[in-house]
């Protein structure tokens, strides 16, 4: 495994990262030389030896690691080491797959209301973002007409104040 600063530019940087964008170049790095296929995190470095690492650094590709194991791209094989799982493997061989695990994270579907989230999930983790902001304002809207009782033309914000939602001109403009 190559040492992180091949892929990131700065110790700075490695600190500035989620733990999703760090475990991705972790993954370029285990990409670009595979090694054995048994991994250690005192294995992964930003210089050349962990020893050399500052402590947030440590602690930053820590918490990757540890993203990579809660999101099963690693699983461990005893004694601290790890190997890729076949999502791992997967991820490895094919970068762009990367997009939907860490497109999934950033969606709490918990948040979201059932009905909005049947429409717009799939398309949200399929990187089509705009479609999806598109379709829940969509069924945002249909659910304050439905609400409010208002005619089926009405949109926008002529909609929001006859639901009573808008009391000022700053939505006019």
């Amino acid at each position: 495994m190559r040492a992180l600063c091949d892929f990131v530019g700065s110790e700075r940087e490695v600190t500035a990262m989620s733990a999703a964008e760090l475990a991705g170049a972790i993954l370029e790095s285990i990409r670009r030389e595979p090694g054995n296929g048994n991994y250690h995190p005192q294995s992964v470095t930003f210089a050349l030896h962990p020893l050399r690492d500052p402590p947030e650094v440590r602690r930053a590709i820590s918490e990757a690691w540890q993203w990579m194991l809660r999101e099963l791209v690693l699983v461990p094989i005893g004694g601290g080491h790890c190997q890729l799982s076949r999502l791992g493997e997967d991820l490895v061989r094919t970068p762009r797959a990367w997009h939907e695990v860490t497109a999934h994270g950033l969606l709490n579907s918990a948040l979201i209301h059932v009905d909005v989230r049947a429409e717009v999930e799939v398309l949200f983790l399929r990187g089509r973002y705009d479609t999806a902001i598109f379709e829940a304002m969509k069924a945002l809207e249909i659910a304050i007409r439905t609400k409010s009782g208002a005619p089926a033309g009405m949109v926008g914000v002529q909609l929001a104040r006859h639901a009573g939602l808008v009391r000022n001109s700053v939505c006019e403009a």
